[in-house]
């Protein structure tokens, strides 16, 4: 059916028939597509699991998701390693991402430099040490300092992305509950004390009441833009919805001139971030790296 390339079962990327299977964070997102609830959202995931094989789980928010893998990997004989946090010491953070310490079993790893921020990719991080360690058991070994080096060479754009330094320009897919509460977490975390100048523009079959409930109440200002989609949700809409919680809404559904906005109330106490939708970061990061909106 329409959409079942996605996340699972009918998944166009499990025609590889490996042993190992990476199941990360399962949460409400492509709803509509993968089915309405977060069972069968993991009912959908856990279609990657094989037979006599071997699961590796990221920590899960929700313990439904995490039972639902547990007993496919049960019925399948599948061997189950979970991806503990509390195995993870966070050394650092600053700008240029943050620095860890990994356990696995007899396998520790120091000091490993990631080039990304949020709590949320130390986890992707160690999930991917440990599949990396699994892997030798099947006859593919990673020397050490490759798997350091490929996790320090790491890009990410579009996930907490700095793009811009004056101004501080960050942006940010996030367009699921998951992914608004690791940048919420994020903002509180790395840019404390800074005025947050919040363009948002989402689409409008997610979720985006309850991801402007957790993001609106910390902006200064939040300008209210739309992606280029059919499926964007309007700017008035999602100003009207902002207004419930932030005093100073502005709708602008052009990106550039959203980006521009934000930029003229610019200074150096603030921070810009733009976020709501793949699509619209992925807009921003082409308009802000090409310059576009310099010459406006």
């Amino acid at each position: 059916g329409a959409g079942r390339g996605l996340g699972g079962r009918y998944d166009a990327t499990n025609v590889v028939d490996s042993m190992i299977s990476v199941i990360t964070s399962i949460s409400y997102d492509h709803m509509g597509i993968l089915g309405e609830s977060i069972k069968e959202i993991a009912f959908e995931k856990a279609g990657i699991i094989k037979k006599n094989g071997l699961t590796i789980l990221y920590p899960q928010k929700h313990i439904e998701a995490e039972n639902i893998v547990e007993s496919v990997c049960r019925e399948l004989n599948n061997k189950l390693i979970r991806v503990k946090a509390d195995v993870i010491i966070p050394k650092k953070f600053g700008m240029d991402g943050q620095t860890f310490d990994y356990y696995y079993e007899d396998n520790k790893y120091n000091d490993i430099k990631l080039p990304l921020l949020g709590d949320h990719q130390l986890l992707n991080a160690a999930v991917s040490i440990t599949t990396a360690v699994l892997l030798a058991d099947f006859g593919f070994k990673i020397d050490k300092n490759d798997l350091l080096k490929g996790i320090e060479n790491v890009s990410w754009p579009g996930r907490l992305s700095i793009v811009a330094n004056d101004p501080l320009i960050i942006i940010d897919g996030a367009h699921n509950n998951d992914g608004v509460y690791a940048l919420s977490n994020a903002l509180k975390k790395y840019f404390k004390g800074k005025e947050l100048i919040l363009v948002m523009g989402m689409l409008k079959d997610k979720e985006y009441s309850k991801s402007i409930e957790i993001l609106a109440p910390m902006a200064n200002t939040f300008i209210a833009t739309q992606p280029l989609s059919e499926r964007a949700l309007n700017a008035e809409e999602l100003g009207k919805e902002a207004k419930k919680y932030c005093s100073n809404v502005m709708i602008q559904p052009s990106l550039i001139n959203a980006i521009n906005k934000a930029k003229n109330m610019y200074n150096s106490n603030c921070i810009i971030c733009i976020s709501g939708s793949l699509y619209l970061s992925g807009e921003a990061y082409e308009i802000i790296t090409k310059g576009i909106f310099k010459t406006l």
